[in-house]
Parts: C-alpha cells; structure tokens; sequence
C-alpha cells in the first residue's frame, strides 16, 4: 500500500504494479468524494464513488460505470440502475459524461426524446418529456 498526493489535491491510496494503480485502492478528492475499489491498469474497474450525497455501486469501464449497479442516496438504497454503453436506443437508464446528474427514461440518436426524468446531486429530480435534449414540459 502507497499513499500519493498529486497536484490537483486528489490522494491514492492503495496498491500498485508498473507505476500504475492496480488492485485494491481509494481515490479522495479535495471535495471529499471519492472511489474506492479495484484498479487495473491505472483505471477504475468495480467499486463505489461517493459522490455527493450519492453512492454509485458497479463495474467501471473507462473510468464510467457500466452495467448492472445501485444507484444510493443518502445511505438508503434508491434502486437499481443499468448503466449504458454503446446503445443510446431505446428506454435506458443512462449516466452521460460526467455530469452531476442521471438521466432515466427514453433516449433516442444519443439524446433525450420522451418521458425521463433527471436526478441531480443535490437531491432533486426533474420529471418531464424531452425533444432532442430539451425539455418541452
């Protein structure tokens, strides 16, 4: 187990093989947040990220999670999610980029188009029908 402190304020803690982040360890930020679980290859692969008042629970690929995986808010669990990879049609649940928030419901040509709803990290959720993207009410 190593302790790194890098220049943007995040802190590692965990194990390493060839420079890299691999196997059992925890990224802080300086906010507090922070991921921790198994790393390969210097990425992120099956853990939680704290983020916010939200735990995410799931395999990672690409730092993003993907698949099956709990969606946990303030400590009770909120319900179980798909995150998408690679399939933007149809009704999926979908995290995009790194945004704070998730969307919920009917994507199409990698937008929002019909009923969703988003939830962001401050608690509050947002329920409505979209047209590319936009919310019409």
């Amino acid at each position: 187990m190593e302790k790194i402190v890098y220049e943007n304020g995040n802190v590692y803690e965990g194990k390493w093989k060839n420079g890299m982040k691999c196997g059992k360890g925890r990224l802080t930020y300086p906010n507090g947040d922070y991921f921790e679980g198994i790393w390969k290859d210097d990425k992120m692969k099956y853990g939680k990220l704290v983020y916010g008042l939200y735990t995410f629970v799931s395999s990672w690929k690409n730092d993003m999670p993907i698949g099956k995986g709990k969606y946990i808010l303030e400590g009770k669990k909120y319900k179980s999610i798909q995150y998408v990879e690679n399939d933007e049609n149809g009704n999926r649940i979908i995290r995009k980029g790194k945004q704070e928030m998730l969307y919920e419901g009917e994507i199409k040509n990698g937008k929002r188009n019909g009923y969703g709803t988003l939830y962001f990290t401050n608690s509050e959720k947002e329920d409505g029908y979209w047209v590319d993207d936009k919310k019409m009410i």
